[in-house]
């Protein structure tokens, strides 16, 4: 009964860590009872389907502990992993606010914390479509499938897992960019436009003119963006799943 328990401790761990604490929904507009909810349920639903606690018994006290902790582990390098492709959208949404003009907004009060609007409306634009598309059945499943690792052999972390661990920073980044790729490319070619239009025309304020025309290109270029949005995002949890399978499977 008391191994039950522990099993039923190391369920809610590693699915609060990815629910309550990992930045996928952290800090997010999802309340922490809505979350915790979350975890109750989905502790519940697989709990059923990990018979694997017979050997837990053998444990010593410091062997659970570790097991507690690496269970914590797993969850939040899950939703740190995932958390890249919203992440992801959020810093293609400042790098375009940036160049699109929208940043103007600090300048009014640069004693507050701005988030620019574009950021926003990716991350609500990518979740979204990630809904639309299916794909966040990929990470549920994916989810279910780590319970398979969950195994009585305490607290270990290979250097592959060390390693692959690492070098994901930079899907934060390269997802970024392939984001706001065509926005980020339209943009720079109008403002070098613009540079080399104030070297022959010094009188024209290229302020006023180009700070609307800085707007429309923007709004043009993710207008182009969005449609083919779609397979990019496909592709980007693709990869994070695949990332995701060489971290925690080699844990």
């Amino acid at each position: 009964m008391f191994d039950k328990f522990f099993l039923i401790i190391l369920l809610f761990t590693r699915s609060g860590a990815i629910f309550l604490f990992s930045p996928l929904f952290f800090k997010k507009s999802i309340s922490w009872p809505i979350r915790l909810l979350l975890t109750l349920l989905f502790t519940i639903t697989i709990l059923p389907l990990v018979s694997n606690f017979e050997a837990l018994s053998a444990l010593s006290t410091f062997e659970k502990g570790a097991l507690v902790f690496k269970e914590f582990l797993i969850g939040y390098l899950l939703g740190t992993l995932f958390a890249f492709i919203l992440e992801g959208a959020a810093f293609a949404g400042q790098m375009v606010a940036v160049l699109a003009g929208f940043s103007a907004t600090e300048l009014m009060s640069p004693n507050e914390n701005h988030n620019p609007i574009l950021s926003k409306a990716f991350v609500i634009f990518i979740a979204t479509l990630i809904l639309a598309l299916d794909l966040h059945h990929i990470f549920v499943f994916f989810l279910y499938d780590t319970f398979s690792i969950m195994a009585a052999d305490g607290f270990t972390i290979s250097q592959n897992s060390y390693l692959e661990t690492v070098q994901s920073g930079s899907y934060f980044f390269r997802h970024g960019l392939d984001y706001a790729f065509i926005p980020l490319v339209m943009l720079l070619a109008l403002l070098t436009l613009f540079i080399v239009f104030s070297k022959f025309n010094m009188q024209i304020p290229i302020f006023w003119i180009g700070f609307p025309i800085q707007l429309l290109v923007g709004m043009f270029a993710l207008t182009i963006f969005f449609p083919l949005s779609g397979a990019l995002l496909q592709t980007i949890v693709s990869e994070i799943y695949h990332l995701a399978k060489k971290v925690v499977f080699s844990i």
